[in-house]
């Protein structure tokens, strides 16, 4: 057996042990057996008397065995005189059978197994930090690639959006050009020289189209009935204005004749 591997076989007569172990080293183990039920093995781990630290499996198993006497042998009587052989026949001087226990242990030292499971442990445990290092850098990684992500994600949003609301805000920019082209000699809609046909407009700013246009036609036709109802006045008022002023000229000439005539 290994050096750090022990054995002990021993029955109610007799022991066999390993050399490289104490020889009181499982003495007290020898009193636990005694306990123990057979054929169930005990697994434990335990400091023996000698100092040592080890990992046990002890076994008990019954046993039976013959004790033999002097000049006996098994099934003989010590003689051939046929007074041995009569009294062969006799139990006590008969090979006895004797029930006993044989209790087998082995041992190992925790040293070696403990040296070995600390060097698993600081192994997992460098593992660890190598994997945590690890993680960490994946994690930063992917949480840049994410910001990254994001960003663009918002800058083709928001110029996606702008397009959107250019392009659905374009009719009604139209019209606000046309209203400010607006004169008061022409007060129809008019973008690059051409009229707004509300029916090429939106159908949601179709009829605010429409309804402004009825309202700057109706404006138009007011703004002519004006300058025609100026123009009738002005025309009546032609003729009594030039003989009024007529009148008015005719009477100051004379005033001025009769001042010149009349004597101081």
């Amino acid at each position: 057996m290994d050096g750090d591997e022990y054995y002990l076989i021993w029955t109610n007569r007799a022991n066999i042990r390993s050399g490289n172990l104490p020889e009181d080293c499982f003495a007290s183990e020898k009193q636990k057996s005694i306990s123990l039920p057979v054929y169930e093995p005990k697994i434990h781990e335990e400091t023996l008397k000698c100092g040592k630290r080890f990992v046990m499996v002890t076994l008990k198993i019954p046993m039976i065995y013959y004790r033999l006497y002097p000049g006996v042998e098994m099934g003989r009587s010590p003689t051939g005189s046929r007074r041995a052989q009569s009294r062969s026949g006799n139990s006590e001087f008969r090979n006895m059978p004797t029930q006993g226990t044989l209790v087998v242990q082995l041992a190992r030292e925790t040293d070696v197994r403990d040296k070995s499971l600390n060097e698993y442990v600081q192994a997992m445990h460098r593992d660890q930090i190598a994997l945590k290092a690890e993680s960490e850098q994946v994690r930063n990684d992917t949480l840049n690639r994410l910001i990254l992500i994001c960003l663009a994600t918002i800058s083709l949003c928001a110029l996606a959006i702008t397009w959107v609301t250019r392009d659905s805000l374009a009719p009604l920019v139209n019209v606000a050009d046309a209203v400010t082209d607006l004169t008061p000699k022409d007060l129809r809609l008019k973008l690059h020289g051409e009229e707004l046909d509300p029916r090429k407009m939106p159908e949601e700013l179709a009829p605010i189209v429409q309804r402004l246009q009825e309202s700057l036609d109706s404006l138009d036709k007011a703004f002519a009935r004006e300058k025609r109802a100026t123009a009738d006045i002005s025309h009546e008022l032609r003729t009594p204005l030039a003989s009024l002023l007529t009148t008015v000229q005719v009477a100051c000439e004379s005033l001025e004749l009769l001042k010149s005539t009349s004597p101081h």
